[in-house]
């Protein structure tokens, strides 16, 4: 692994997903990300606007189903 500094431009991007859907997500992360060992991190939703998880929650699973996962 590189450990040496540089100053580059970067993008910070977050991705509002599930907890079973974040081993897809990550994997396409790495998949895709030029860096050799980019920052990925899951952060737990404590808390939220019911009606937004609710929805959050089906958009998840009717993916999962009809892609078989997320289809990434």
């Amino acid at each position: 692994m590189n450990t040496e500094a540089c100053m580059v431009v970067t993008t910070l991007a977050l991705i509002k997903s599930t907890v079973g859907c974040y081993p897809d997500v990550e994997a396409l992360i790495r998949r895709k990300h030029p860096y050799e060992c980019p920052e990925i991190i899951c952060l737990p939703i404590t808390a939220g606007l019911p009606g937004y998880l609710a929805w959050l929650q089906h958009e998840c699973q009717q993916a999962s189903q009809e892609n078989g996962r997320l289809g990434f």
